[in-house]
């Protein structure tokens, strides 16, 4: 059953429009990243556009923007069947909660590695243009584009499809669910400003669930040629920080699977509100239309109490609150970074 369902939810994820977006998009970035002078993902300087350093480093960003597409994906998986009412028949049936929770989130981890693998493809086809200057152009060594999809990317993905898959388990609220991204968003770059320092790097390293400051402690010394040849070795802090991130994507997928509850609790409902449903349910009585008025003044009117309408519903929303709050956390780090840049005071003018 496990596999059939998963099967099932990469059948339904890979004809999803959402999935044939992002694969262009990040094809296609991937893709002028190597080919257009004037599209560059991170900082490669002098190495060659498919040396594995400027593969690792154009995956390891990309996953970055990567967090909003595997995010519909994973919590479209949990919060999909409660929208379309076909939760009640489908806890009817025999399906284990392991069997649907694994299957459903493998499958749409499975489409997510599909749509990121499309950022070495795009660096490969890019490479084979016939128009680029054939001295920054490598050799084709396919192992370096498979160690950055397997090594590096998969487990960034697991971390963040994990991650989110619980934050909407919890929530059952698409929105909340990218309230969260947004917030954590915010929190990784406002952290990456705070840990800038030198002192700091073997933390800011381990920490970084991109693996962004791994790799950049790894290749830290490395010459022109390093960077055009080799692949970082699987070991110290590069190591360290796939390992640390793989664990807490495990314990997310756990936190999921203990917050997913198959059964619906039964809602119990007074007389007096029964009654008031039945009354509800009863045809109104027919009255005559009120005369239509299509003035500027009723459609100025009718402007006016839309847009309070909406407002109040926005300003009265904890979101609005929460992205109020995360929208200042921000500032603070922007601000940080203004004050004092290692050690040496800068002050805004």
């Amino acid at each position: 059953m496990l596999t059939k369902i998963a099967a099932f939810e990469i059948r339904y994820q890979l004809r999803s429009p959402l999935f044939a977006v992002g694969f262009i998009i990040f094809f296609l970035l991937a893709f002028g990243s190597v080919t257009i002078d004037q599209v560059q993902i991170g900082g490669r300087g002098n190495v060659n556009i498919n040396s594995p350093f400027a593969i690792l480093q154009t995956l390891a960003i990309m996953n970055l923007f990567a967090l909003f597409v595997v995010t519909a994906f994973v919590a479209n998986v949990v919060i999909r069947d409660d929208e379309t009412g076909f939760s009640p028949i489908l806890r009817a049936t025999q399906v284990s909660k392991f069997d649907y929770l694994i299957g459903r989130f493998s499958g749409a981890m499975i489409v997510a590695m599909i749509v990121m693998a499309s950022v070495p493809l795009g660096i490969l086809v890019g490479s084979w243009m016939p128009w680029l200057d054939q001295e920054k152009v490598g050799a084709f060594v396919g192992t370096h584009y498979l160690y950055a999809l397997f090594f590096f990317g998969l487990p960034t993905i697991l971390v963040m499809g994990a991650g989110f898959f619980s934050l909407a388990t919890a929530t059952r609220s698409m929105m909340w669910t990218y309230v969260g991204v947004i917030a954590f968003l915010v929190l990784y770059i406002t952290s990456r400003v705070l840990l800038r320092d030198p002192a700091f790097d073997t933390f800011s390293a381990l920490s970084d669930p991109f693996g962004i400051g791994a790799l950049t402690q790894a290749t830290k010394y490395w010459t022109t040629s390093d960077h055009n040849t080799l692949l970082p070795t699987i070991s110290g802090l590069l190591l360290y920080n796939r390992l640390i991130w793989l664990g807490v994507a495990l314990a997310l997928f756990g936190l999921a699977y203990a917050l997913f509850r198959f059964e619906v609790k039964g809602s119990k409902q007074s007389s007096a509100k029964i009654e008031a449903n039945e009354k509800s349910d009863r045809a109104p009585a027919i009255k005559p239309l009120a005369a239509t008025d299509a003035s500027n003044s009723t459609r100025w009117q009718q402007f006016m109490a839309l847009t309070r309408f909406d407002m109040a519903f926005v300003f009265k929303s904890p979101a609005f609150f929460v992205l109020l709050a995360i929208g200042v956390f921000n500032a603070f780090g922007g601000m940080s970074s203004t004050v004092e840049i290692q050690g040496a005071p800068m002050f805004p003018v």
